[in-house]
């Protein structure tokens, strides 16, 4: 690894440690006062993980769809360490977040997480911030590699999904502006961990933001220095 590699690899862990302190100073949670409860969590995911098997449970490889496919989850945490999860249809995803009163948080995992460990980690943001969440579960973690060359994967990853979450961006615009009354009461935010930014430093190199600036309250905007 090049000096400079070395250093942009440094900067992601430390967006990363930014963002913990940061979501906790912005919904007031003290570090020390963190519980995680042993209850079930449920929440939703999209992902553009291709998948290798959907029986008898659904397993995905680190790779993303070459076509302009997007898959729609119902979650929920069975223990602090594995997940259950059901494919729904897109209309059913609408409903799911139409029928929840609440805050939502639209959660874009960073670096070195498998399709479990992304869901978990909405799972504890969900327990701890008290948010309704919707997890990106993007292509982060190969089973082979890790440290940089995984990292260096990710970031191709981001890449060649960039439209993938535009998609999601896109169908988040529209949801808000046909339901203008829920989301009156109803917040929707976009919380990006860590290399996560990536995707929304790519967005903007490719002009692609959304027209309308009050699509999502950014509550965090750590971008990668480069």
């Amino acid at each position: 690894m090049n000096a400079s590699n070395r250093n942009e690899f440094k900067e992601y862990l430390l967006l990363g440690m930014l963002c913990i302190f940061l979501v906790n100073f912005v919904f007031g949670v003290n570090n020390d006062e963190l519980v995680m409860e042993n209850t079930e969590c449920k929440l939703l995911v999209v992902t553009n993980r291709v998948l290798e098997s959907s029986y008898p449970i659904a397993s995905f490889v680190n790779e993303v769809e070459d076509k302009d496919i997007l898959r729609f989850f119902d979650a929920c945490n069975t223990d602090q360490s594995s997940i259950r999860i059901n494919e729904i249809a897109l209309n059913a995803f609408k409903s799911e977040i139409l029928s929840k009163q609440g805050n939502w948080l639209v959660f874009v995992h960073g670096d070195a997480k498998t399709f479990d460990e992304a869901v978990l980690s909405g799972c504890e943001i969900r327990s701890i911030y008290n948010v309704n969440v919707v997890v990106f579960a993007w292509p982060s973690k190969d089973k082979i590699i890790n440290g940089y060359k995984n990292f260096s994967t990710s970031k191709k990853n981001v890449e060649k999904s960039i439209y993938h979450f535009n998609s999601l961006i896109c169908f988040l615009k529209q949801l808000r502006e046909e339901n203008t009354e829920f989301f009156e009461n109803n917040g929707l935010s976009l919380f990006l961990h860590s290399l996560g930014n990536l995707y929304l430093q790519k967005m903007v190199e490719l002009n692609m933001m959304p027209e309308s600036p009050s699509l999502i309250l950014i509550i965090l905007l750590l971008m990668p220095l480069q």
